[in-house]
């Protein structure tokens, strides 16, 4: 939640020069006419403003006039999203396969017994991103993930033992736009374990074309 989100923009200030502005809503409920509410963000004109946006929306609803600039910045803009990131909005599904280039298809209920996986992909073992890093199986269990864009490259592969193993964790450099996203599906609450907090700040810095060594304080 919030709460974990708050303490790792903590923990980032403290050691890097940044700063964060939280842009929130809430989920989307039906009214009466089944049709869902919107729910608009708050302190909407930060958004365009932001160099890197770490997304954890989770199945909003945006009013029409900031859907045009919420596509806008997460189609252009360096983007991380955490967990519920490409689920985030009801009225643009296809986020998911337009800005982190996967489908997502919900969860993992692996039958009782049965053991459920997660690793490094093998090709990304040593890239700077992972070095050192050991997967946690996250808050929540794992996410089933088609469609794989061909500029996708996965980090973390996981799943039960005796199913096909989906990407848990991509980074992607569109190839029409040159616009970097990493989907990495830790939730807030893993941001508590050193290994996943320095994943994710590691993670900012590579879609913003930064290096680390330079923003330290």
């Amino acid at each position: 939640g919030k709460g974990d989100l708050s303490k790792f923009a903590d923990h980032v200030k403290s050691r890097y020069h940044v700063r964060f502005t939280f842009v929130e809503a809430a989920k989307a409920k039906r009214g009466k006419e089944k049709q869902f509410k919107s729910t608009p963000l708050s302190n909407f004109a930060s958004l365009s403003q932001a160099d890197v946006v770490v997304s954890n929306l989770y199945r909003t609803w945006m009013p029409e006039d900031q859907m045009t600039v919420v596509k806008f910045v997460f189609t252009s803009k360096p983007v991380v999203g955490l967990r519920k990131a490409h689920h985030g909005f009801q009225n643009w599904l296809s986020a998911d396969q337009e800005v982190f280039g996967m489908s997502y298809k919900g969860h993992y209920f692996p039958k009782k017994g049965k053991k459920v996986t997660l690793s490094l992909a093998e090709k990304m073992k040593n890239h700077p991103l992972l070095q050192g890093h050991k997967p946690i199986m996250p808050a929540g269990g794992l996410y089933k993930h088609i469609n794989q864009a061909k500029d996708v490259t996965p980090l973390i592969l996981g799943g039960p033992e005796d199913k096909e193993q989906h990407p848990q964790a991509w980074l992607r450099e569109n190839a029409k736009t040159g616009q970097r996203a990493i989907y990495l599906r830790y939730d807030p609450k893993d941001l508590r374990d050193p290994g996943v907090r320095e994943l994710v700040i590691r993670a900012i810095a590579w879609a913003a074309h930064r290096d680390l060594a330079n923003l330290k304080k």
